[in-house]
């Protein structure tokens, strides 16, 4: 069974995409172009398709960000377990300070 809110053209669904997108602070924003940026994304990933993780990637290079990377190599597996690899390293990374 299908919920209302997966399905985008429902009621519901249109609410949460207008309240999602109210509160998307990222709207607009391009990082400084001196500003060291890795996109890291899986081809792997089932839920959020790799194009996403190109299509960002060139728009910050069209905006004029020269610093910026594309990774699809360090994540290998699907989303959920790309994410949790990717949680782990980044706390490593912390931790080092």
């Amino acid at each position: 069974m299908q919920h209302a809110y997966c399905d985008s053209t429902t009621q519901e669904a249109k609410k949460i995409l207008h309240i999602a997108d109210s509160l998307d602070f990222t709207k607009g924003w391009t990082p400084d172009k001196d500003t060291n940026l890795k996109i890291y994304h899986s081809k792997n990933d089932e839920v959020v398709p790799f194009e996403n993780g190109r299509e960002l990637y060139q728009f910050f290079q069209r905006q004029g960000c020269e610093k910026v990377a594309l990774d699809s190599t360090t994540l290998k597996w699907e989303h959920v377990d790309s994410g949790n690899s990717f949680a782990i390293s980044l706390m490593q990374e912390f931790t080092q300070l």
